[in-house]
C-alpha cells in the first residue's frame, strides 16, 4: 500500500512539474516584436499632459525607475500576442517607492499614432480616471510593434 501511496504521490509529482513547466513556456505563436522609437513614447506622454494641463492637473514626469516595467510589459503583449494587465505592480512600488501604482494598456493597428491611442483611453471612463489620477507624479511608456503593424502600448503610473 505504500508503494502504491508512493507511486500515486510520484506521478502527481510529476504531472503538476510538467504542468508548471508548460504554463511558463513560451507561447507557440510568440511572435517578432520591434520597440516603437523613444519619439513615440515621450510623445504619448507629452499627450496624456495636454490632457491633464487641460484638467488643471500636474503634468507627470518620466519616470526611469518604472520605465523598464512599461517597456517589458508592452514588450510581453506583443510577443506574446495578448492583452494582459501586469499582474506585478506592487513590486513597483516596492522598486521604485510611491504610495500608488496604475497601468492603462493599449493594442491595434491605429495606435501608430500617439494622439489615436490617447484618445482611445480618454474614451474609457476607467482609463481616462487614470490619465486624470490628481495623485499621480510620474509615469513611462513602453510601446512595440509586431510585423503586421500593431502597436502594443502599456503606460505605469506613480505617485510620490
Amino acid at each position: 500500500m505504500r508503494r502504491v501511496a508512493r507511486s500515486a504521490l510520484a506521478a502527481a509529482a510529476a504531472t503538476a512539474a510538467l504542468t508548471a513547466t508548460a504554463a511558463h513556456a513560451p507561447p507557440a505563436h510568440a511572435q517578432e516584436v520591434t520597440p516603437m522609437d523613444d519619439g513615440y513614447e515621450d510623445a504619448v506622454l507629452q499627450t496624456i499632459n495636454q490632457r491633464r494641463a487641460h484638467r488643471g492637473l500636474r503634468l507627470l514626469r518620466t519616470s526611469s525607475c518604472v520605465d523598464p516595467v512599461a517597456e517589458r510589459r508592452s514588450r510581453r503583449m506583443g510577443v506574446n500576442d495578448e492583452m494582459r494587465h501586469y499582474d506585478g505592480l506592487r513590486r513597483v512600488l516596492r522598486r521604485c517607492g510611491g504610495s500608488r501604482v496604475g497601468e492603462i494598456i493599449a493594442r491595434g493597428p491605429g495606435f501608430s499614432d500617439p494622439r489615436a491611442v490617447v484618445r482611445a483611453w480618454m474614451h474609457s471612463p476607467s482609463h481616462r480616471a487614470l490619465i486624470e489620477q490628481r495623485g499621480f507624479r510620474a509615469a513611462a511608456v513602453g510601446a512595440w510593434r509586431d510585423a503586421g503593424g500593431e502597436v502594443f502600448v502599456s503606460v505605469v503610473f506613480r505617485s510620490p
